[in-house]
């Protein structure tokens, strides 16, 4: 389980406070927990993908840039790294 050492002050209309107390009731759950849940869905997961997204678009930039021939024989690329590795396998 996580622990939460940080603190940050929400402030909501006494109807939004009621509306989350009755589902942390039902869910028996904190309203914190409601909160932290909410966030990570919404905001967190999405920055996260976003990243990822990124990340990946800057590699294939980088295969456009640099490109690779692609082997279509597997055991052909095998012995070719190996090869190059200066381990030749004996098969």
């Amino acid at each position: 389980m996580p622990t939460y050492s940080r603190k940050a002050q929400v402030l909501f209309t006494e109807e939004q406070f009621n509306e989350l107390q009755a589902i942390a009731n039902k869910e028996h759950k904190k309203i914190s927990a409601l909160i932290r849940e909410a966030v990570e869905e919404i905001h967190l997961k999405k920055e996260r993908s976003r990243q990822v997204r990124n990340a990946a678009d800057k590699l294939l930039c980088l295969a456009e840039k640099n490109p690779v021939d692609i082997p279509f024989n597997h055991q052909e690329w095998e012995e070719e790294y190996s090869k190059l590795k200066g381990v030749i396998s004996d098969d």
